[in-house]
């Protein structure tokens, strides 16, 4: 009796640890995914607000600032939206373990659906300084 009641002991002790472990784990994935929708948000939209021109092409998303940089906005090889700055390919990581990205460009105003790897979907619209 004391041998069962010892094991069954040992065993709600267990779940309850490891039910712990997968919430913590998931609130980290779940803030890390919401750090890199604030960096979209805050990258993406400045960049889209100062524009001359935004255009979509092969799935990219390009943008013509008045300083006369081009950026184009694509989800790389690695799972990552990255901005690269056409003319002298730098390179900036705007968010990470992104499965896919779709742009649109609709008069002044420019539609972004972001599909990170946990599943959630960040989808944003921006006006350009035409709108």
């Amino acid at each position: 009796m004391s041998l069962a009641l010892t094991t069954l002991l040992i065993v709600a002790w267990f779940t309850c640890i490891q039910s712990v472990w997968n919430g913590a784990r998931l609130a980290v994935e779940r803030s890390e995914t919401w750090a890199m929708e604030d960096g979209v948000i805050r990258v993406l939209g400045a960049d889209v607000h100062a524009a001359l021109s935004v255009h979509v092409e092969s799935g990219a998303l390009y943008v013509d600032t008045a300083t006369g940089d081009t950026y184009r906005y694509a989800v790389n090889g690695a799972a990552q939206l990255v901005r690269l700055q056409v003319a002298t390919g730098g390179v900036s990581v705007v968010a990470a373990h992104v499965t896919a990205a779709q742009f649109a460009v609709r008069q002044s105003t420019v539609q972004v659906k972001v599909t990170y790897g946990d599943g959630t979907v960040q989808e944003l619209e921006f006006t350009d300084l035409e709108g």
